[in-house]
């Protein structure tokens, strides 16, 4: 750390602060470049990217979103292609899984709408964190963590069986997730004046590896947008060729449509593999953090929140279970 006075006692005092925030403070005040002094000071580099956050990325609420994206899979592309495939498969019912399947195609529309509610929840959290200068680690996260909820919502609603009841008030529910998740996403970055501090102090911890993998990817928020607004128009195609199949018969229509069922499967495909990343992702970005803040690492007491998150998806096995029993009466 370069300082004025060359005083090996005021060098050491510098890197010792409490708060990343004092370190801003000091380094305005002096007119310090933030950078070169945290590449000279690397136990700013904890302050930087802190020691984690059990309400985002504790050990519960991992478990939670492991959960969200296996039973995306399952309620999605797996049910879907059972129902697409149903006439190919053998007749007899072997262990009852032909009635099973019917049965638990009810329970979509339950996992449709808790996961719509959780992804809600999730955007306007980010929205609220990012207003109170989290740190880049927790920015990071929550970046990952909306990507995922996004290619769930993605994945859950081009892969639904049943006409959706109510479809325009279930249209607009979800619309506005997906306008918040969208939000969320955008905001989840280092950028603009009021993160110029943060995005120098990040540029500072590069010579480590582990932060430079926990460090939020940039991206230009147009593309967000772009991408959003082409999703809202295959939502509203899909609903509408949904809600009135008459459409599909126009002959007019057919090629529009043939074109469409192509781009849903491979919007769909493509919402799979990046929640399936993303999943990757967040888990890989706590691995690292764990590396450097070692014992300092908040996120793996089974704290009581922790605990409650493991509930989070039960009541989805609870109505599967009821099925079941419903089907041996």
């Amino acid at each position: 750390l370069t300082v004025t006075s060359g005083n090996l006692a005021a060098e050491t005092l510098h890197c010792n602060f409490t708060s990343i925030e004092a370190f801003f403070n000091y380094s305005t005040e002096h007119g310090l470049n933030i950078t070169a002094e945290i590449e000279q000071c690397p136990n700013l580099c904890i302050l930087t990217f802190g020691t984690g956050n059990p309400d985002l990325s504790g050990i519960g609420m991992m478990y939670a979103y492991s959960f969200q994206v296996a039973l995306t899979i399952i309620f999605g592309p797996v049910l879907r292609g059972l129902d697409i495939f149903d006439n190919s498969l053998p007749q007899w019912d072997v262990f009852y899984l032909r009635k099973l399947f019917k049965e638990i195609i009810d329970v979509q529309t339950i996992f449709w709408e808790s996961n719509g509610f959780l992804i809600m929840a999730s955007a306007v959290a980010t929205l609220v964190r990012m207003g109170q200068h989290p740190t880049i680690f927790e920015i990071a996260e929550m970046q990952i963590l909306n990507f995922v909820q996004l290619n769930s919502l993605l994945v859950i609603f081009f892969c639904l069986i049943h006409p959706i009841a109510r479809w325009w008030q279930r249209f607009l529910q979800f619309l506005l997730g997906f306008a918040l998740a969208t939000a969320a996403l955008s905001q989840s970055q280092l950028s603009g004046h009021s993160e110029t501090d943060w995005l120098q102090a990040s540029l500072g911890c590069q010579n480590e590896p582990a932060f430079r993998k926990v460090t939020p990817v940039p991206y230009n928020k147009a593309v967000v947008y772009a991408a959003a607004g082409l999703c809202i128009l295959s939502f509203f195609a899909q609903t509408t060729t949904t809600v009135f199949p008459r459409i599909q018969q126009r002959p007019s229509l057919r090629r529009v449509l043939a074109i469409l069922t192509v781009v849903w499967s491979l919007l769909t495909t493509l919402s799979l593999v990046g929640m399936v990343w993303g999943l990757v992702k967040l888990w890989g970005q706590r691995s690292e953090l764990i590396k450097v803040a070692g014992p300092e690492f908040e996120d793996n007491e089974w704290g009581f929140g922790q605990v409650a998150a493991l509930f989070t998806w039960l009541p989805i096995p609870v109505e599967i279970s009821y099925k079941l029993n419903g089907m041996s009466e």
